[in-house]
């Protein structure tokens, strides 16, 4: 099917009259959440702090280590657990949002029916594009692209497999 410009602005502007700011708050809400996942905040000191400190973390660097490697399993299991399926509910909010005024109920679709899916396959997706990333910094960024569509799939179908997944979201 192909849509022109008018087209499109149309739709957009019929499935945005009911439900703007229900649309600005799902939208916001994922922004938060992602925000609160992968930010971070760096301690700022001057050169003389630098050497006091420096002397004194070389007997805590395992300890400094543990944490951080703690942090980062914590920080991957919410993404994955968390993160992840909020993202694809937010995607079926937006697609039901097309033909019909979504509720916001529709934002924890990606917590229920096929959950574990939804987890396994979105976390693949991440650990792909991260490996693909690590060859090169392109095919990292074209993999990306080819992966955009994951989440929409998986909140119109929760119960595709990953490689259904993965081939529909390349052939788009």
């Amino acid at each position: 099917m192909k849509w022109n410009r008018i087209e499109l602005k149309e739709m957009a502007k019929t499935a945005l009259r009911g439900s703007y700011w229900k649309s600005v708050l799902a939208a916001f809400l994922l922004a938060i959440a992602t925000s609160a996942l992968t930010s971070s905040s760096g301690w700022k000191v001057g050169a003389d702090e630098v050497s006091d400190i420096s002397d004194s973390v070389y007997g805590l660097l395992p300890l400094i280590f543990a944490v951080v490697l703690v942090a980062g399993c914590i920080g991957m299991a919410l993404c994955a657990f968390v993160l992840r399926p909020l993202e694809v509910g937010c995607r079926r909010y937006f697609l039901e949002d097309i033909y019909y005024p979504a509720d916001l109920n529709t934002l924890k679709a990606g917590f229920s029916g096929n959950y574990l899916n939804i987890v396994w396959i979105m976390f693949c997706r991440d650990i792909f594009t991260f490996l693909w990333t690590l060859l090169f910094i392109v095919p990292g960024i074209v993999k990306s692209y080819e992966y955009k569509m994951i989440p929409y799939l998986l909140a119109e179908n929760p119960n595709l497999s990953r490689e259904e997944a993965f081939a529909l979201s390349k052939r788009m």
